[in-house]
């Protein structure tokens, strides 16, 4: 019914929209983001919006979809990628709030991500091991 990149969309559209106003507060830095990553023309070219504003029907199916089905649909890559942008878009006011960091991980949990993957996805690269003695 709709691609990934349908259902990617109306999720990471859906997860900006909570990170702005996770802070309760709306900054303009965070709305010039927001359109510059997910423009609204966007939205209207995937059926997710009309000219005038309103969320068609196709919207909360296609979120629907999306909240359930990119665990599955989406390669580990593209995943990483949504997180890292609902990243940086938790950035966007130069500030990044524990409610925002909550957003992040509902959406790495709804993507499927943990582990390596959620630590690569938060820019936790692992740079080796170390070996420690026993205690004694």
């Amino acid at each position: 019914m709709f691609t990934d990149e349908q259902l990617e969309l109306a999720f990471s559209y859906h997860m900006v929209q909570r990170l702005i106003g996770a802070d309760d507060a709306v900054d303009t830095a965070e709305i010039a983001f927001m359109e510059t990553l997910l423009p609204r023309r966007s939205l209207v070219d995937a059926g997710f919006l009309t000219a005038d504003g309103t969320y068609t029907p196709a919207w909360r199916t296609a979120l629907d979809m999306a909240l359930v089905e990119l665990a599955t649909r989406l390669c580990e890559e593209r995943k990483v990628g949504i997180i890292q942008t609902l990243i940086e878009a938790s950035l966007a006011d130069g500030k990044f709030d524990a409610s925002e960091g909550s957003v992040v991980l509902q959406a790495a949990t709804l993507l499927g991500l943990e582990g390596e993957a959620l630590d690569r996805a938060l820019g936790h690269e692992a740079v080796g091991t170390v070996d420690l003695p026993a205690p004694q």
